[in-house]
């Protein structure tokens, strides 16, 4: 089972402000991120993390000029990279959520699953308001 954040924008209550502004939804996985790992700025891109991806860039940029400098050597180098890409697997979902919490994402709750469909699912049975708010039945 993995685990998840639930991170909702807007307002589950039916009121006079909030009649054509439906929440908005989004899942997060915790742990490791192989994409970001992988790719990088290029995840965060994709997802939209326009931040985040400055972010990721100018730390790969600023290392790789710092271990080009002080770790002389081709292996020590490529292991030092790997290092800095792993780190960023670790940290990619907590710049997704700090992103989302600058977005007007609040989060909700925690929830376990087996995947995002299923950790939804877990979400929606405690929380069955904002899944009305949400399908526009409140």
């Amino acid at each position: 089972m993995n685990v998840y954040s639930i991170h909702v924008r807007g307002d589950a209550r039916n009121n006079e402000n909030n009649k054509n502004h439906k929440p908005k939804l989004v899942v997060v996985k915790d742990g490791f991120s192989l994409g970001a790992t992988a790719f990088g700025p290029l995840w965060a891109l994709v997802l939209g993390l326009w931040e985040a991806a400055i972010i990721i860039f100018i730390v790969q940029l600023v290392f790789g000029f710092l271990i080009n400098e002080f770790i002389p050597g081709s292996p020590a180098q490529i292991a030092a990279q790997i290092g800095v890409a792993i780190t960023i697997g670790i940290s990619a979902n907590e710049l997704r959520r700090w992103n989302l919490a600058r977005r007007g994402f609040g989060e909700r709750a925690s929830v376990s699953g087996t995947d995002i469909i299923d950790a939804e699912r877990r979400f929606f049975e405690t929380h069955p308001d904002i899944l009305r708010a949400i399908e526009g039945t409140t």
